[in-house]
């Protein structure tokens, strides 16, 4: 069995920012549109619950948010969809075999996330499955302990198996694998011994955007609502968080374009893209 390169997570970084300086337009474009937008529009029309008041029971508090995200599911399903379809029109962008032009990116990446959303529905709708009856036979014996290493055990096979298969979307939008029982070997093969440099780099990635988007937010927030208000600081912070928000995902999107690369390996046509 062919051993896999090990995975240069400091040149992905490198190879990811390359592509978004000398693409700016075309990337900024997508990420307006599919990431800045949804994320703008769904802070704005459902803001973050304010605090249980504390006079709630913990079951009234439970289902004072669950109401919350109950109401507000619909709306994130859409923005979900958007930023998957925007992910896959990026890539697409660095497909290698030729180079598309936006609106061609975006008509082929709305069909790959499709094929995508169909494939993670059954795959998700199977672990849950499995999932499930590993928890309730370990309920079925009565001890907390057992019941406590069975769900370690569930949590640490699904995040397992989500970096195995991490590259499912640029294998269906740069290698054109759209069909799920050629797509999830691929990516499966592909991230074999890089398991845990995928891991750390993506856990990385999503640290510093968490504090970045923290530290701004509260900083921010405060000055702003000196000069403009609760109201005013509220609309000002949700466009910064957006923003930021656009920014982390497309970076997310560029890096896992550069890992599929530099996992798989340049075709000839490639060496003509972005990352050369």
């Amino acid at each position: 069995m062919r051993s896999n390169p090990k995975l240069d997570t400091n040149l992905a970084w490198q190879n990811a920012h390359a592509a978004i300086k000398g693409n700016r337009e075309a990337l900024l474009a997508i990420a307006g549109v599919f990431f800045f937008l949804p994320s703008l529009a769904f802070a704005l029309l459902y803001p973050q619950p304010p605090a249980a008041p504390g006079a709630m029971t913990p079951q009234q508090a439970v289902a004072f948010f669950e109401k919350f995200y109950r109401e507000s599911l619909p709306f994130t399903l859409a923005m979900t969809v958007s930023q998957i379809v925007g992910t896959m029109a990026i890539l697409r962008l660095f497909a290698g075999q030729h180079r598309p032009t936006v609106g061609d990116a975006i008509a082929k990446g709305a069909v790959d996330a499709a094929v995508f959303l169909l494939s993670m529905f059954g795959l998700s709708l199977l672990g849950s499955v499995v999932a499930g009856l590993i928890l309730a036979v370990a309920a079925v014996t009565g001890q907390q302990a057992v019941a406590g290493v069975a769900m370690a055990a569930v949590v640490v096979v699904l995040s397992y198996v989500f970096v195995r298969l991490i590259l499912v979307m640029p294998v269906m939008a740069v290698e054109g694998l759209r069909n799920p029982a050629a797509s999830l070997p691929r990516s499966w093969a592909l991230t074999r011994g890089n398991v845990g440099r995928i891991l750390l780099f993506m856990m990385l990635m999503v640290l510093a955007y968490v504090v970045i988007l923290s530290m701004v937010s509260a900083v921010f927030g405060i000055a702003v609502a000196l000069v403009l208000g609760a109201e005013g600081a509220k609309i000002v912070v949700a466009v910064v968080a957006a923003a930021l928000g656009a920014v982390f995902t497309l970076y997310l999107s560029t890096s896992l374009a550069a890992i599929h690369r530099q996992l798989a390996g340049p075709s000839e046509a490639d060496l003509r893209t972005t990352f050369d």
